[in-house]
């Protein structure tokens, strides 16, 4: 069964007001989802999860594996083509049992997880608000290049590692 992303891209590279330079709805499944392992310094190992929308950007999730989950990162991702440097983060923390908050701008997602190894995973997030998602320019993350807006009813939903 396909899930889907509404969505609209604007960029502020030389608008300050952004334009809109994408928008849809992004039918996918799992299949769809390009999967990185990724093995950190300290030899843990955790994932983005991506799902390319158009214009070369794309949403994904970071998935680390957590005895107790209290919060996960969104990022606004680009094809390193387009711009070799781009920076995006946006945090939700736990606010009750499945409903996490957006620590920046506000917003709610409902997410779903998988118990692997008495360990906690994201395998679904649910917007129930529109959410806002940066990708910033520089190191100094203060500029803003583009923004993707998820809609509410969209849902990302990832394979879980096994």
């Amino acid at each position: 069964m396909s899930e889907f992303i509404d969505y609209e891209l604007y960029d502020y590279t030389n608008d300050s007001n952004g334009k809109l330079v994408a928008n849809g709805i992004k039918e996918y499944d799992l299949d769809d989802i390009v999967i990185t392992e990724v093995k950190s310094k300290d030899g843990s190992i955790w994932w983005s999860k991506n799902l390319w929308l158009e214009q070369g950007c794309g949403i994904s999730i970071r998935i680390f594996r957590e005895i107790e989950l209290m919060g996960f990162g969104l990022v606004g991702e680009r094809d390193s083509s387009i711009n070799k440097w781009a920076f995006s983060w946006e945090w939700f923390q736990q606010i009750e049992a499945s409903h996490f908050y957006k620590s920046q701008e506000g917003g709610v997602v409902n997410i779903e997880v998988v118990k692997l190894d008495n360990r906690s995973e994201v395998s679904k997030v649910s917007f129930t608000t529109d959410i806002s998602v940066h990708i910033y320019n520089t190191e100094e993350a203060d500029s803003v290049g583009q923004r993707i807006f998820i809609k509410k009813g969209s849902v990302l939903k990832v394979a879980t590692n096994q």
